[in-house]
């Protein structure tokens, strides 16, 4: 939580009369990655030896793979950040495996918590929206439909996310104890590691509410207290405007008006967008 400036942040979601204004003090005390009445936590416990167990076997018992070196650097890494911290066996706990998923250029690190019972044992009778480019499309549409100014139909963009995402926050002191991942060393055996941040391939990390919470938030806060027209999917922001008004100070104002002590980057801009209306509406 270093350097977030958490009660600006929930002071100007209580003054937008934001709804969900509480988001904050779950940022406080850390959010929970179980909860759900049709799979309750005390039957995930009663499962979990066994589960643990095929994660542990499951680990031992594979062969050498091409990526065990790097997944073992990159949780090194994780545990300076305090993003996970060593661990031995104890009880209660539901062990994850992580695993390497290579991607088109790079490899990501996935920690399955489908395979403990975890994600099973989280949810919501109705999941959270996020915007996608449906949104973006009504947008300007609204803008096309509504605007008089030909100069201003000439529409640029920026995207930004946030830098490393759902790891900016924690998970409560109970799952922090709770929950642990399994890494295989390379050459064989593995090592624990209790969860800190919260993990990628935890449901209730990015899916259903924790990081869509503070992501839908910051969003509120840019459409309603300075207007921007943006748009937010999981981590990944886009912000139109007129050509006129893209300067770097205007930029600036983008980016900053969500750093609430959270890092935030340009991912890269949007080729401009001439428009016209038709002639006669």
């Amino acid at each position: 939580m270093k350097g977030k400036k958490l009660l600006l942040w929930k002071e100007i979601l209580v003054d937008l009369q934001y709804k969900d204004a509480g988001v904050i003090d779950d940022v406080i005390k850390g959010f929970s990655l179980t909860g759900w009445p049709e799979y309750s936590l005390d039957h995930l416990l009663k499962l979990a030896p066994a589960l643990n167990a095929a994660v542990t076997v499951a680990l031992t018992s594979a062969t050498d793979g091409e990526h065990d070196q790097f997944v073992w650097d990159e949780t090194q890494k994780e545990v300076e950040q305090g993003w996970l911290y060593p661990a031995d066996h104890c009880k209660p706990e539901c062990i994850a495996k992580r695993y390497p998923l290579q991607q088109a250029n790079k490899v990501r690190l996935m920690d399955d918590f489908s395979i403990n019972g975890v994600n099973a044992a989280y949810g919501l009778r109705e999941k959270l929206r996020v915007q996608s480019i449906d949104q973006l499309c009504s947008y300007l549409a609204y803008i096309l439909d509504h605007c008089n100014d030909p100069v201003a139909l000439e529409l640029v963009g920026r995207m930004f996310d946030f830098k490393q995402a759902y790891r900016q926050f924690g998970v409560d002191p109970y799952h922090h104890e709770l929950l642990k991942i399994a890494v295989r060393k390379p050459g064989g055996s593995y090592k624990l590691f209790r969860v800190g941040a919260l993990p990628f391939g935890a449901v209730g990390s990015v899916t259903y509410t924790a990081f869509l919470r503070i992501s839908n938030c910051t969003s509120f806060i840019a459409l309603k207290a300075l207007h921007l027209v943006l748009t937010a999917f999981f981590d990944d922001f886009t912000v139109v405007c007129s050509k006129p008004e893209t300067t770097p100070s205007a930029w600036r104002r983008c980016s900053g008006c969500w750093e609430f002590g959270l890092p935030i980057r340009e991912t890269r801009p949007l080729p401009s967008m001439a428009f016209s209306k038709p002639w006669g509406s």
